[in-house]
């Protein structure tokens, strides 16, 4: 008996500033907020005559990419990048359950984050 849940994201976020003049001043901020809450979950009573199990995966890759350009006479620039992430994974058996299993009981939860962080500034 198996009950699973499994969530798969790709989140690409990418802010540029560019400034050209005589005084160029180009700031760029780039914040992003991850959330998200994956569960698995069995409720009520259960009968296994072998194994059972309660599985919860989560696989998140995130990139973000900030860039700022300022030329002229004088050029200035800079880059705010922040990134928030979230992620709750959850694999239960809820409350006043009963679960009778031959083998084995496995609840088992996974999370793969990935995140990819770049930024670059050009200023003269």
């Amino acid at each position: 008996m198996l009950f699973k849940n499994r969530s798969k994201t790709f989140l690409n976020n990418i802010a540029s500033g560019i400034s050209a003049g005589a005084a160029a001043v180009s700031l760029t901020s780039d914040t992003q907020v991850f959330s998200k809450t994956v569960r698995a979950r069995m409720l009520g009573d259960a009968n296994a005559t072998r194994n059972m199990s309660v599985k919860a995966k989560t696989d998140d890759h995130i990139l973000q990419t900030t860039a700022s350009v300022a030329v002229g006479g004088e050029g200035q620039g800079g880059i705010i990048g922040v990134s928030v992430v979230n992620d709750t994974v959850l694999a239960e058996i809820g409350d006043n359950s009963t679960v009778r299993v031959g083998n084995n009981l496995n609840v088992e939860t996974d999370s793969d984050i990935r995140l990819t962080q770049t930024a670059g500034n050009v200023a003269g």
